[in-house]
């Protein structure tokens, strides 16, 4: 919905435009129902909000053991040392949580090389 108003002064005319939403949030919930994060690394774990039309709503965010991760006011969870926490999200009467697992590291595989030109395995 839009709404203008026009104002007129004696030298001037002003439009001012409003866009009002009329979206209610009707669901919130997160797409996984586990996240894990590296120690003293950031992810931000992925909240769906319905309808989409409503997504700049405020939503406050709160984690259960501030000793193992913290959050952010968007949601983004930087892990602190290894354990497991809670992290919820709500939005007006709505809530929904998300277990967090942070972990000391995770080693990533850079390259694999393998010298022969045939494998099978069993």
């Amino acid at each position: 919905m839009e709404i203008s108003i026009t104002t007129s002064g004696i030298t001037e005319k002003d439009v001012c435009t409003i866009n009002v939403s009329d979206s209610v949030v009707t669901y919130i919930g997160y797409a996984s129902e586990k996240q894990i994060v590296v120690k003293n690394e950031t992810v931000t774990p992925k909240l769906i909000i319905l309808p989409e039309s409503a997504k700049d709503s405020y939503i406050e965010y709160s984690i259960k053991d501030y000793g193992i991760a913290k959050v952010d006011n968007k949601g983004a969870v930087t892990g602190l040392k290894a354990g497991k926490t809670i992290l919820t999200a709500t939005l007006g009467k709505l809530s929904t949580s998300i277990e967090i697992e942070v972990r000391d590291n995770i080693k990533h595989v850079e390259s694999i090389t393998v010298d022969k030109t045939e494998i099978t395995l069993q």
